[in-house]
């Protein structure tokens, strides 16, 4: 167990911030993770427990975090090898809100145009957004 925030697992000193911050109360916190009981919440702010894999998208939800900010923290820290092979198959990880634009961006553009033209496109819109 560790004394200070500083002296955390970053995962550990995240959630024990975002508890924190929570309007929720612990025990609502754990039941919105399906936990059975509040002092999960407490092991895992004090990093004596790790946060589950699959327990990422409800406690982000219940932290108000974004799932893919929050899978990405823990997968680096508790499984940064995992975390590797993952990104080299199916790439950085990105947000509900970042998945919007790429659609945005597919429906706009002609069928291969934007693997065809990469470096084009991103000077484009570069440009549209610092306007």
């Amino acid at each position: 167990m560790h004394d200070s925030l500083d002296d955390k697992c970053p995962v550990a000193s995240f959630v024990e911030r975002r508890v924190n911050q929570s309007p929720y109360s612990q025990k609502e916190i754990a039941e919105m993770c399906g936990f059975n009981t509040p002092n999960m919440i407490t092991m895992l702010k004090q990093g004596i427990t790790k946060v589950p894999v699959e327990k990422i998208p409800a406690l982000a939800k219940a932290l108000d975090v974004n799932q893919v900010d929050l899978f990405t923290l823990v997968m680096k820290n508790y499984r940064p090898k995992e975390y590797e092979v993952i990104v080299k198959i199916l790439g950085e990880p990105i947000s509900n809100a970042e998945r919007k634009i790429v659609r945005l961006l597919r429906d706009i553009l002609p069928e291969g145009q934007l693997i065809n033209n990469t470096d084009h496109y991103k000077n484009k819109i570069r440009a549209a957004l610092e306007n």
